[in-house]
């Protein structure tokens, strides 16, 4: 039942955890790191102070989620017989809005943060998802 398992592209997944990090680091840094900070409370001063092991600690299990999620959608998109970028990122975005982008909406309505700090997060998750499928689909 799941012989399809077999034929994901392992390295394509490692590809995408990688390309996972420098996503993060691009829309965590440049892109909207003085928004984000503002939005959560989070200042270079208070990252500056946290232990070094502590970031590392951090990064470590954002690429470990990485492979996970990366996992995930190529067994899916191997599953289903996606064929194609266009197919791949249909079935990413919709596997973004039923999971991640509801998850996360949830859980910024029940803290009660604002509507700009939803789309900085799930903003990163969903454009993520559509580089792991157009890598997953392409490789």
């Amino acid at each position: 039942m799941l012989g399809f398992v077999g034929d994901v592209n392992w390295l394509a997944v490692l590809a995408c955890a990688v390309l996972s990090m420098v996503i993060g680091f691009v829309w965590y840094g440049p892109l909207f790191s003085k928004p984000w900070g503002r939005l959560t409370g989070w200042t270079n001063e208070k990252v500056a102070a946290l232990p070094k092991s502590s970031m590392s600690v951090s990064y470590a299990m954002a690429f470990v989620a990485a492979l996970v999620i990366a996992s995930v959608l190529a067994i899916t998109l191997r599953a289903i017989g996606v064929q194609g970028i266009g197919d791949g990122v249909m079935v990413a975005v919709v596997l973004w809005a039923g999971f991640t982008g509801a998850t996360i909406g949830v859980n910024m309505i029940f803290e009660r943060r604002p509507l700009s700090l939803f789309a900085i997060e799930a903003g990163y998750h969903l454009v993520a998802l559509i580089v792991y499928a157009i890598v997953l689909s392409v490789w």
